[in-house]
């Protein structure tokens, strides 16, 4: 009796462990098929697909100028991300204004200035970008076709309008469906201060209207650069080559160069790669049409770029420029560290890519990796300004300039 009991256990912990053997084995397998074709669905995949507004806003990042004005003082920032949890109110209020505005018009610089000396929040992205592509920073849908760089949410009676700017000379207002009392409740989440626009400064009439002096200054760190070096095998698995070819060769200036049907590749000796596909679509940004929106361009774009990234860096890419024509769209990416941009001093772009179509055309990345190295100190704002009116029309901001001596301390540029 006992023998057969004991069978009879053994039996039931044997068909136990193959049942989580085989439940294992299959959990592996899709977890190991996720990870292993994870990038490709990424850069493949349609926007719509699966993925919630809410999600796609949390991935796509970008570094904004934002500016809360009250009754009696207004909070400024030049250091923030709209990832950022100070920043979640404001997406929040944008997410409902820029859903439901309507009734699109033209305005002018004097209504977009007034607005600004009233409650209001203003955001700048730093250059003129798809409204599109802005809305799905703060998850929200729109069918609005602008290029704009700034906008703000202002009073208007009991409502809120949304005032937007091209970045030039171009300024347009929107009727909206929220009401004062969801900006009131913005502006009382944040305190108050003196900062200002330049076009409120006596010494900032010479500058551009819309640069913006936060007070007090940020304190923000020195960064330094480190080792942005990813195996080559890497570089080729992500670009979709074989990464044992030996169809490579060192050009003469230095470059090694790869080469796999119409494809190539070249690696700099600085460590700058770039990529151009020679007609062929191996590597495509699929999206809801035959054409990818901006936001799936873009997305399917930094996808690809993280995959040639060395890790452990401080700083990410976000898109700078772009520009879209009938068969071609231009991306450009730069790189920030917490909302404040690192400019190259040869005026070179982090990263380029340009899709014909759907298909990865050519691309081209200057890879690095920039860590924290103590702190740096700002130039008084009233010294910066004395010298930046010297250029006529400049806009003064804050940033970090790459010239090749590390570390970097941020600085004003006048741009």
């Amino acid at each position: 009796m006992r023998h057969r009991d004991f069978i009879q256990n053994i039996t039931i912990t044997l068909l136990t462990l193959s049942a989580v053997f085989l439940f294992s084995r299959t959990q592996f397998f899709q977890l190991g098929a996720a990870a292993g074709s994870g990038y490709w669905q990424h850069l493949t995949a349609p926007i719509g697909s699966g993925e919630t507004d809410t999600a796609l806003s949390d991935r796509l990042l970008a570094p904004v100028r934002l500016a809360v004005s009250g009754e009696y003082g207004r909070y400024g920032s030049v250091s923030l991300t709209t990832g950022g949890e100070e920043f979640t109110p404001v997406k929040t209020l944008l997410r409902e204004v820029i859903g439901s505005a309507r009734s699109l018009s033209d305005s002018s610089w004097a209504v977009f200035r007034a607005a600004l000396e009233t409650p209001s929040v203003y955001c700048d992205f730093l250059s003129a970008l798809p409204v599109e592509y802005l809305s799905d920073l703060m998850g929200a849908e729109t069918d609005l076709s602008l290029t704009v760089r700034g906008l703000a949410a202002a009073e208007q009676g009991e409502q809120v309008i949304l005032l937007l700017w091209d970045g030039g000379s171009r300024y347009y207002q929107c009727a909206t469906a929220v009401q004062r009392s969801a900006l009131q409740e913005v502006l009382e989440q944040f305190d108050f201060g003196v900062s200002t626009f330049a076009f409120e400064e006596e010494a900032g009439q010479h500058l551009a209207p819309l640069s913006l002096f936060p007070d007090p200054l940020p304190e923000l760190p020195q960064l330094t650069a480190g080792d942005a070096a990813v195996s080559t095998e890497t570089l080729l698995t992500a670009l979709g080559f074989n990464p044992h070819t030996n169809s490579r060769y060192v050009d003469s200036g230095g470059a090694e160069v790869i080469v796999e049907g119409d494809r190539v590749i070249r690696l700099g000796s600085s460590g700058a790669l770039s990529y151009s596909s020679g007609g062929e679509a191996a590597l495509t940004v699929e999206g809801s049409g035959t054409v990818p929106s901006a936001s799936e361009a873009v997305s399917g774009a930094l996808a690809l770029l993280e995959q040639l990234l060395p890790e452990g860096g401080e700083t990410t890419l976000y898109l700078s420029a772009f520009r879209r024509t009938e068969s071609e769209t231009h991306l450009t990416f730069s790189y920030q560290f917490n909302g404040v941009p690192i400019h190259f001093a040869d005026g070179s772009a982090a990263a380029e890519i340009i899709l014909t179509g759907n298909i990865i055309s050519t691309l081209s990345l200057r890879p690095m990796l920039y860590l924290e190295d103590g702190s740096s100190a700002l130039l008084p704002l009233r010294q910066a300004m004395a010298i930046a009116e010297r250029q006529d029309g400049a806009e003064l901001s804050i940033g970090y300039a790459d010239a090749g001596t590390y570390p970097l301390s941020a600085v004003w540029l006048a741009d």
